[in-house]
């Protein structure tokens, strides 16, 4: 629990929530609902169960999801089209796994912002997915806590950019 003080209010927040914080001109501040809408987000899951429950808990909470996909060509073929902000990305895929589809956001589109996401969660899987770029990774199955408030995260880091 984090106690968060901004003039004469108190704030009591868990450590998700602690996160999601930015303090701006000395006020907390969470993204905005249509902050939330303009910012756009794809998810790459080959499973389709895990890729709608994320796209539900997205939707649930006022993200824009403009697209989903189930393996890294396709993703690869839209990006070269569209402008997106953030990718969700899970790690073990076929043909070309989550690590390397990361691995050429970052070298081709460096503007995209990556969660990775996995059931694997030994140390060596977590520090891969950050070395190749990811800005964050989360345990499946997805907490949607850790999901928003990873991705809220990210969002107050971008409108700093």
């Amino acid at each position: 629990m984090h106690l968060l003080r901004n003039s004469s209010l108190v704030y009591y927040c868990n450590n998700s929530e602690f996160d999601a914080f930015k303090f701006q001109n000395g006020q907390a501040h969470r993204p905005r609902m249509d902050e939330k809408k303009l910012f756009k987000i794809i998810v790459v899951d080959d499973s389709d169960f895990s890729r709608k429950q994320i796209i539900n808990i997205l939707e649930k909470n006022g993200f824009n999801v403009v697209a989903n996909f189930g393996n890294a060509p396709e993703t690869i073929q839209y990006l070269v089209a569209h402008d997106i902000d953030l990718a969700i990305v899970d790690v073990v895929m076929p043909k070309i796994s989550g690590f390397d589809l990361v691995n050429q956001i970052t070298e081709n589109f460096r503007n995209i912002h990556v969660i990775m996401v996995s059931s694997l969660s030994q140390e060596r899987i977590i520090l891969e997915s950050i070395a190749s770029g990811a800005q964050d990774f989360i345990q499946k199955p997805i907490k949607e806590e850790l999901l928003v408030a990873s991705i809220q995260k990210i969002m107050n880091d971008f409108t700093e950019d």
